[in-house]
C-alpha cells in the first residue's frame, strides 16, 4: 500500500467528512454559521516622509490573521515606513507602493482563494519590487523535517514564482465558537491546536527586521 503524506491526509478527511455531513441533513449545521468577522483596513504614517508606502494585505477567515497584518503594519510605522492595511481581495493595484506585505490565514493545507489569487493576479508587478509573505495556521508547528515541508506547501505556486524576501509561517488561532459547525467540528477531528497561539513577540520582530 503506498504512503499518503499528512498534508493530503487531511485534505481528504476534511472533503469525506463534509460530504458524510451535508448528505445527513449538516447542510442545516453549515447554514448556522457565526457572525462575520469584522476585517481590518486602514492605512498607518510612517516616519520616514517617502511618498510610497508598504502595503500589507491579507486573507483572514475568522479575524486573527488579520490582527497578525495589524500588528506587521503597526512594526513597520513605528520603524519609519507608512503603511496601507487591505483586504486581499479589495487591492486593485500595487504600483503606487514601494514594497507588499502578503499574508493569509490556512485553510486544510492551503492560503484561503482571496490571498492566492492576490498572488496570482499581481503576479509580475510583484516580481519587480520587495515582497514578504507570511502564513498563519495551527497545524504542522513543528520544527521536524516533515513539518517544514507541509509549511512550505501552504504556499501557492505564484509565491514560488516571486520568490519573497521573506518567508514566514506563524502559529495563529483555533476557536471553534468562531466557526461553523462542520468547521469546528473538522478541526477538533484532525487534532487543531485549540486557542491563540500568536507569539505577538515573534511576529512584531519579523516585520521590524524586513529589510523594504
Amino acid at each position: 500500500m503506498s504512503k499518503i503524506d499528512r498534508r493530503t491526509f487531511l485534505g481528504c478527511s476534511a472533503l469525506t467528512l463534509g460530504a458524510a455531513c451535508l448528505g445527513c441533513g449538516g447542510m442545516a449545521y453549515w447554514a448556522a454559521a457565526p457572525p462575520q468577522a469584522e476585517y481590518l483596513e486602514g492605512s498607518i504614517s510612517g516616519a520616514d516622509g517617502m511618498d510610497k508606502k508598504v502595503l500589507v494585505a491579507y486573507a483572514s477567515k475568522c479575524g486573527s490573521t488579520g490582527e497578525i497584518a495589524q500588528a506587521i503594519a503597526e512594526e513597520l510605522a513605528a520603524r519609519g515606513r507608512g503603511a496601507e492595511l487591505m483586504l486581499a481581495e479589495n487591492v486593485r493595484d500595487v504600483s503606487g507602493y514601494s514594497a507588499v506585505v502578503l499574508g493569509s490565514a490556512v485553510r486544510f493545507g492551503r492560503w484561503l482563494s482571496p490571498a492566492a489569487d492576490f498572488a496570482a493576479r499581481f503576479e509580475q508587478a510583484l516580481r519587480e519590487k520587495p515582497v514578504a509573505v507570511f502564513s498563519a495556521h495551527i497545524m504542522a508547528l513543528g520544527d521536524g523535517e516533515m513539518d517544514r515541508s507541509i509549511r512550505e506547501d501552504y504556499l501557492p505556486s505564484a509565491i514560488k514564482q516571486i520568490a519573497p524576501v521573506s518567508t514566514e509561517f506563524f502559529a495563529g488561532k483555533f476557536d471553534p465558537q468562531k466557526l461553523s459547525f462542520l468547521e469546528g467540528t473538522l478541526g477538533r477531528l484532525i487534532g487543531a491546536n485549540k486557542g491563540d497561539l500568536r507569539d505577538w513577540t515573534k511576529i512584531r520582530a519579523w516585520a521590524a527586521e524586513l529589510n523594504i
